[in-house]
């Protein structure tokens, strides 16, 4: 049986989608629903020795996520902290195994029905993966929907729209959009919410609190929280 599958996106580098990803990840598994998480690329892999192969399946466990300690599995890391492109010297990342492993982990025997596969995403939608290979495209050849991973400050409703639109033009399906780490601090905070709900074209599956993502243990009780009503929907 196949699995639900779902890439998780973002509008840039830096904007949470490995947190949100433990977040998503710890909603299933609270409600019953076996996990997978991978993530193709990884660069700037914080357990990473330059001697290791880059190009085998890998445990990693992300720093981002230690309180839940979930576990990623990746195909290819890196060391250094760039655009996957870039650090791919060797030229060793292979797009069709990539969506091998992805519909090999939808497909697999060890888990029910029930299981749920999470593709996390590297850098923003049109980061290089190979010199020929945006991951825009990449998305688009998965068939996965997208959850679109966004920051809550100035500027993010330019780079949100945008990369909505991006999406959109190729026919991926786009579930919603997640802000990460949002808190109302100034004007441009504040009038977010209005503002996506006037321009953005798909919904605002959750407003993820700043405060949310600092305590101790962020997950624990994810479908207790009040912002994740919108998530709900997705088990």
């Amino acid at each position: 049986m196949m699995k639900p599958a779902y890439w998780i996106a973002g509008t840039d580098t830096g904007v949470g989608k490995t947190v949100i990803t433990g977040l998503l990840a710890h909603m299933f598994l609270s409600a019953g629903h076996p996990v997978t998480v991978y993530k193709p690329v990884q660069t700037g892999s914080p357990s990473l020795d330059e001697a290791e192969d880059p190009t085998s399946i890998q445990t990693w466990l992300s720093e981002d996520v230690l309180a839940g300690r979930l576990r990623c599995e990746n195909r290819y890391n890196f060391l250094i902290p760039a655009t996957p492109a870039v650090v791919d010297t060797d030229c060793v990342i292979d797009p069709a195994q990539i969506l091998n492993d992805i519909a090999g982990y939808q497909y697999s025997n060890d888990m029910d029905g029930s299981g749920v596969l999470l593709v996390e995403g590297a850098g923003g939608l049109r980061v290089p993966i190979t010199p020929n290979l945006e991951q825009l495209e990449l998305i688009r050849e998965s068939t996965l929907p997208v959850i679109l991973v966004t920051r809550p400050d100035l500027g993010t409703i330019n780079h949100t729209l945008l990369s909505v639109e991006a999406l959109q033009r190729r026919q991926i399906p786009v579930v919603g959009v997640i802000v990460s780490g949002y808190q109302a601090v100034d004007v441009a905070t504040e009038t977010l919410p209005e503002m996506f709900e006037r321009f953005l074209p798909v919904p605002v599956l959750a407003w993820v609190p700043k405060l949310a993502l600092q305590c101790d243990h962020p997950f624990q009780n994810v479908l207790s929280e009040p912002w994740s009503a919108g998530l709900r929907p997705l088990l």
